[in-house]
């Protein structure tokens, strides 16, 4: 079988430093695959990089190694962590990027790397993404180590969400991302409104709660369940952050008809 490693960054695909992780991982992992999940996350944003944990690595195959590399705190001492679940293996900053997966992860795991012989000799301050991440990947997804082997277990750092509420004008809830479409994704489940009823949005659009968007015609506010499960704002053929100008972390008040 051939073993699986995906990443996950913030570097974007114009500098050498994804090549730079993939030549590390593919020198001390011969044949492993690599699948890029995205290097598109906006910088240094580990709450975007959570949710797109969050949503990709269940996804994966039993064994699959992920490598996640959002690090604000790149030769700080923050932590360098190993985490596993659900059939699957994470290596990353300890700085929240594990949040969404390790909630929805059955009695999970992490580790904090402590292996000095799991790093290259040379140690950039700025670019641990090749020089430390890259090389515990690779040793993971080649079977030379297990995540226990990597140091002590340790209760990873988890990013405090807000929580959506009833209240008695409507229901409270946050967009927690824009996804490039434009869909404005809310915490609130998709159970809470069902398809075919009314809706108030911040008590200025009214908008109907639709099953899917072509329910809707062209340039049509609505709301909808979207893959997740969550409740999202959209605009048929449109952006809904653009429309209606809303963005990531906004409070939004959601009242039925």
């Amino acid at each position: 079988m051939r073993h699986i490693c995906t990443l996950m960054t913030d570097f974007g695909e114009v500098d050498p430093y994804v090549g730079s992780m993939k030549g590390v991982l593919l020198s001390q992992a011969p044949g492993v695959q690599l699948v890029d999940l995205s290097h598109q996350i906006p910088p240094q944003d580990v709450q975007r990089g959570s949710l797109f944990w969050g949503d990709c690595v269940s996804w994966f195959p039993a064994g699959t190694v992920h490598l996640g590399v959002v690090d604000p705190g790149v030769g700080t001492g923050r932590k360098v962590c190993v985490a596993e679940g659900n059939g699957q293996i994470l290596v990353c900053p300890d700085n929240g990027l594990l949040t969404d997966w390790w909630m929805a992860s059955e009695e999970p795991r992490a580790f904090e790397v402590t292996r000095e012989d799991l790093r290259l000799a040379d140690v950039s301050s700025t670019f641990h993404g090749r020089d430390i991440f890259s090389p515990i990947a690779a040793a993971l997804a080649s079977g030379r180590i297990r995540p226990e082997e990597c140091g002590p277990g340790i209760s990873p750092i988890l990013l405090n969400r807000p929580s959506w509420e009833n209240t008695d004008l409507g229901v409270r809830g946050h967009v927690l991302l824009v996804d490039h479409f434009g869909n404005c994704v809310m915490n609130i489940p998709g159970h809470v409104f069902s398809p075919g009823t009314q809706l108030i949005i911040n008590k200025t659009f009214t908008v109907p709660r639709v099953k899917t968007y072509g329910d809707a015609s062209a340039g049509d506010v609505v709301i909808l369940e979207g893959s997740t499960g969550l409740l999202e704002v959209a605009v048929a053929q449109g952006s809904a952050s653009t429309q209606l100008g809303i963005v990531a972390g906004d409070e939004v008040m959601i009242e039925l008809i």
